[in-house]
């Protein structure tokens, strides 16, 4: 597996192409604001993009997931997160004064193994920034994609509706540090990080 980032203008949130470098199928996590920048590396990659995996439904992971919907790119989502994508009301785009269109997912996901483009990976939920947040991990390779659950040296918001820290915390503490301390961490913001440097990280978790 090979994955490339790109970073978004739109709160700097991390676009992740994910492909098989021998058959270049792959997908998409995450789709932030910048259509154009994610095209120009779909194409400049020659991936066949078979789907799209948002970690969770605020509007900044799901700004151009519309758009490549309606080429016939299917769109996966924790079913507690599903309620995000057609309404406004609960994607934290009126927080921020945010305006585009809605739309829902095409598969609901749950925590387990999955398989895209012939890829596998493990589903894991990871509620506390939002209630159907996850994490895809990705064991032969060493690698999670975290949205905003972690961060390098910080945690995801916790004050939003379907938000709670404590939650948070029992998410990173009991299924994502359980990981090895090597597996590269892919954040939905900002820079990568490791397991082990967030395990041992003593203020992470400080208020």
């Amino acid at each position: 597996m090979k994955f490339i980032k790109i970073e978004n203008s739109v709160l700097s949130e991390n676009t992740y192409l994910v492909y098989d470098e021998n058959t270049l199928r792959g997908f998409l996590i995450d789709t932030g604001s910048d259509r154009e920048r994610i095209e120009e590396a779909v194409k400049k990659s020659s991936v066949r993009v078979e789907g799209i995996l948002l970690t969770h439904g605020h509007f900044d992971h799901a700004l151009s997931a519309k758009y490549f919907q309606d080429t016939g790119i299917p769109v996966y989502i924790h079913e507690k997160d599903a309620d995000k994508l057609p309404s406004h009301k609960y994607d934290m785009s009126r927080f921020f004064g945010a305006k585009y269109d809605t739309f829902s997912a095409d598969v609901f996901i749950e925590e387990g193994e999955l398989a895209l483009a012939g890829i596998p990976f493990r589903v894991i939920h990871t509620p506390g920034h939002s209630a159907g947040g996850v994490c895809y991990y990705f064991e032969e390779d060493g690698v999670v994609f975290t949205g905003d659950t972690l961060f390098s040296e910080d945690i995801g918001r916790s004050d939003f509706k379907d938000g709670s820290f404590e939650t948070l915390k029992a998410s990173i503490v009991d299924k994502l540090f359980v990981l090895p301390d090597s597996v590269k961490v892919c954040p939905g913001h900002e820079e990568d990080t490791t397991i082990g440097k967030e395990k041992n990280n003593k203020d992470l978790f400080r208020q």
